[in-house]
This record gives structure tokens, C-alpha cells and sequence, in this order.
């Protein structure tokens, strides 16, 4: 999996392995807000896919780890609930 930083003035693609992730969710869900704060919907779930087995169980997590928005095109992004959550 690559993540897209537009933090420099220049968009750049990292490889961020799924692999390299901590297994648990609430550990996963701060490392990857801590590589990109903002997150588009179809992004955050391919980090998801050997966590939850079902568009349930994923979209379960996000509401408990994350904090969903819609831009003015209708399109969600997640950002981190902030504190802790267990």
C-alpha cells in the first residue's frame, strides 16, 4: 500500500506495508493517523483488510477509531477521534 503526502510542495508516494502494522485496531488506526492525519474513505479501508473481515466489522472500527466528514463534494474523510480509545 502507498500513501500520498501533500505535506511538502510536492505530493510524494511512501510504500507503507499492511504488514508493518500493529494488530490491534486502536493501535493501527494512531499509527496510521500519525502518517496522515486526513484520510480518504477507499485509503483507510485497504489498512483494515486483515483486521476486519467485512465492510461491517470495518466500517465498526472507524466509528470507534475515527472521526468521519464529508468535504462540499460529498466525499468522507477520517481523522483521529483524539485521546484514547480502548
Amino acid at each position: 500500500m502507498t500513501v500520498q503526502s501533500s505535506s511538502t510542495s510536492q505530493p510524494a508516494l511512501s510504500y507503507y506495508p499492511s504488514s508493518e502494522l500493529p494488530a490491534t485496531a486502536a493501535e493501527r488506526f494512531a499509527e496510521l493517523f500519525l502518517v496522515q492525519a486526513k484520510w480518504k474513505r477507499e485509503d483507510i479501508m485497504s489498512f483494515l483488510t486483515d483486521i476486519a473481515f467485512d465492510e461491517k466489522e470495518k466500517d465498526k472500527l472507524l466509528m470507534k477509531f475515527a472521526r468521519g466528514t464529508k468535504d462540499k463534494g460529498g466525499e468522507m474523510w477520517y481523522t483521529t477521534r483524539g485521546g484514547t480509545v480502548t
